[in-house]
C-alpha cells in the first residue's frame, strides 16, 4: 500500500516537472511582439486596434505615435479602444515615415517589432502566431516579410522590393539583438518612390537572412493625399 502511494507521488512529481519544463520551452519560443502605428488618430484607427485585440497570440504589446495630435481626440478613442495601448505624443510632422522608428527604445530586448498603419487591419486572428512560428522555428531568421491585400489585389512582392514592399508587410527582431544593426537615421531619402522606408527595407534584404510567408496578412488601404 505504502509502496504504491510512492509509485504515485513519484509519477505526479515527474509529470509536474514535465509540464513546467515544456511551459518554460515554450515561453522562450513565444517573443513578445511589439506593434507600432504611426496615427493621426483617424476614425479607422479602431478598426485596426480591433484586429489586433482578436489575435490568438496574446503576448504582444501595441505603441500608438500620435503626431501632432490633440489630447480629446486621443481622450476619445481610447474611450472606444477594446485594450490599453501604450500612448506616445509628438510633432513629427512626417506622417509616419520616421516616427516608426523613434518607437525602437521602448522596445525590450529578445523581441519582435512589426509595423500597422492606422488605416489598416490584420486579415485574421492568427496573424501573430503565423510572425513568431516563423522566427521560432528558424533561429537564423531576422526577418519576415508577408503578403498584402488591397481592393482584393495581392501585392506579391517575392522577393521584398524597396519600391513596392509596404511598411506593414514585415517584422523583424530587435536590432539590439543582432550583428550590423541597421540604423533608421543612417536610411537615405534615395529617391522620391522609396525613400528611407525603401532604403530601410533594402538594407534589411541585404542585411539579414529573411523567410516570406506567401499569403495576405494584412489589409491594406489607400490613404488620402497628405496622409
Amino acid at each position: 500500500m505504502i509502496k504504491n502511494i510512492v509509485i504515485i507521488l513519484l509519477l505526479v512529481f515527474i509529470c509536474g516537472l514535465f509540464l513546467k519544463l515544456n511551459n518554460k520551452e515554450n515561453f522562450q519560443t513565444s517573443k513578445k511582439i511589439y506593434v507600432i502605428t504611426p496615427s493621426l488618430c483617424r476614425d479607422k484607427l479602431i478598426k485596426t486596434c480591433n484586429s489586433i485585440y482578436k489575435q490568438k497570440y496574446k503576448n504582444w504589446e501595441h505603441i500608438i505615435l500620435f503626431d501632432n495630435v490633440e489630447n480629446f481626440k486621443i481622450n476619445k478613442f481610447l474611450k472606444n479602444c477594446p485594450y490599453k495601448p501604450r500612448i506616445v505624443k509628438g510633432k513629427w510632422n512626417n506622417y509616419g515615415n520616421g516616427q516608426r522608428y523613434d518607437a525602437w527604445n521602448l522596445v525590450k530586448k529578445n523581441s519582435i517589432i512589426t509595423y500597422i498603419d492606422d488605416d489598416d487591419f490584420y486579415i485574421d486572428e492568427n496573424v501573430f502566431n503565423k510572425i513568431n512560428d516563423k522566427f521560432s522555428y528558424n533561429p537564423n531568421i531576422c526577418v519576415i516579410f508577408w503578403q498584402g491585400m488591397r481592393f482584393g489585389n495581392l501585392f506579391n512582392n517575392k522577393p521584398p522590393q524597396k519600391n513596392s514592399t509596404m511598411s506593414n508587410q514585415f517584422a523583424h527582431l530587435k536590432f539590439d539583438n543582432l550583428k550590423n544593426p541597421i540604423r533608421w537615421e543612417k536610411c537615405q531619402k534615395n529617391n522620391n518612390k522609396s525613400g528611407r522606408d525603401g532604403d530601410f527595407i533594402n538594407r534589411l534584404v541585404q542585411t539579414y537572412n529573411y523567410k516570406y510567408i506567401d499569403e495576405p496578412l494584412v489589409v491594406v488601404e489607400k490613404a488620402s493625399k497628405g496622409e
